[in-house]
């Protein structure tokens, strides 16, 4: 994983240097997930969708959690991958049927466009 290189001019700098402290923690310790979601997490907050989904994609095959799950739900909402949301919907209320209020807690637009 390489580190961000950061603009010194941008509005995000406080998320950007996140990202980096993020990226040095998981170099430090790759099985720290809580790193990982929130590296994830700060990628989404910038709109980089495509980096968030990929590791919480890869972070879901080692530890499928229903949030991990429910997170790439709405990522895949917000990149308008609406297909894929609600196959993260649905396999995160699966996981964690009791949470079904809690869970897919995405926009909706996901279920009226797929």
């Amino acid at each position: 994983m390489q580190l961000l290189e950061v603009d010194a001019d941008t509005d995000d700098l406080g998320q950007y240097r996140a990202v980096i402290h993020y990226q040095k923690a998981i170099q430090l310790n790759s099985r720290y997930i809580d790193a990982y979601y929130n590296l994830a997490s700060v990628h989404g907050e910038l709109k980089h969708y495509d980096e968030a989904i990929q590791i919480l994609e890869k972070l879901s095959r080692y530890n499928p959690f229903p949030d991990t799950i429910n997170k790439l739900g709405i990522l895949y909402e917000l990149s308008s991958q609406y297909d894929r949301a609600i196959e993260m919907y649905e396999r995160a209320l699966v996981l964690q049927p009791a949470e079904g209020g809690k869970l897919a807690a995405g926009s909706g637009h996901a279920r009226n466009q797929g």
